[in-house]
């Protein structure tokens, strides 16, 4: 990011609830400095062994050790879908914190099914939700409920810059200000 300074580095991407890394590892490829912040431990655990490009912090993406204004890019991947309802709130509310001005955040979650496509994305998508465990399960559906990502994006006080659909529709990547 040309002209974009953090106080971690110019173009520090945080990738929010990165489990082992895998999307952090992406943006990696395409010259980004990374930092990962997760609370699974072996999941890090991995990542430090597997992935030794970024910096992998222990920490819960609700309480971030991170300093206001500090960061100009967050990410986060299919994370949102297996949080409370009062968690992802918080997680929103300190992406907020931490975020520079003009910062953005790029989120990529299910959406609420909208088409013949997404449906069926849906239904193969649940069938690992449920793998997942019945926690992970509850969560998802609740999720889904109110709407999934776009749900998520119309209660929530941020601005869509641009966003658009995945997975036949099923899934949604969205670029988000606040």
């Amino acid at each position: 990011m040309p002209g974009r300074q953090s106080p971690l580095g110019e173009g520090i991407i945080l990738d929010l609830c990165c489990g082992v890394g895998k999307q952090a590892w992406y943006s990696h490829l395409q010259g980004h400095q990374m930092l990962g912040i997760d609370l699974d431990q072996s999941a890090l655990k991995y990542a430090r062994q597997k992935r030794n490009f970024a910096q992998w912090v222990r920490a819960d993406a609700a309480f971030l050790p991170l300093k206001t204004n500090s960061l100009p890019q967050i990410s986060i991947s299919l994370a949102l879908h297996e949080k409370s309802m009062p968690h992802v709130e918080q997680l929103f509310r300190e992406m907020r914190r931490i975020l520079m001005p003009d910062g953005k955040a790029i989120l990529l979650d299910f959406t609420q099914p909208w088409n013949r496509s997404s449906k069926w994305g849906w239904r193969f998508a649940r069938i690992f939700e449920l793998l997942a465990g019945p926690n992970h399960y509850r969560l998802s559906r609740a999720f889904m409920r109110r709407g999934g990502l776009q749900g998520l994006l119309q209660s929530t006080d941020c601005t869509v810059v641009r966003s658009r659909f995945l997975q036949g529709g099923s899934a949604l990547l969205a670029e988000i200000q606040f």
